[in-house]
């Protein structure tokens, strides 16, 4: 692959990161719904959970500890039972209840 097309590629995976924290932290995305956004197996569990309203940065790795999750785990790599354990303490820890838009 050329160089220029490899930043390319890198450039929009980049973006489609960031697109899902901006989504995540403004409220247009709520945690219940990362299952169903394709971007989300893509980013780290520590970079969601600290998109989330009301979690920051301590929460979210406290949270991730206590459940013995790794901060560099990606998303698709957590088991489903797992995932759902954290959307809920995502939600229960101060992000907008986990209803459909």
């Amino acid at each position: 692959m050329p160089l220029e097309q490899a930043r390319a590629v890198a450039a929009a995976a980049r973006e489609r990161r960031a697109s899902l924290v901006r989504d995540l932290a403004s409220g247009d995305l709520v945690p219940a719904r990362l299952d169903d956004d394709e971007r989300a197996g893509e980013v780290k569990v520590v970079v969601i959970a600290e998109a989330v309203p009301g979690v920051g940065k301590v929460g979210a790795r406290r949270l991730l500890e206590a459940r013995g999750i790794s901060a560099a785990t990606h998303w698709a790599d957590v088991p489903t039972a797992e995932r759902r354990g954290l959307v809920e303490a995502l939600t229960a820890d101060g992000a907008r209840p986990a209803t459909a838009p």
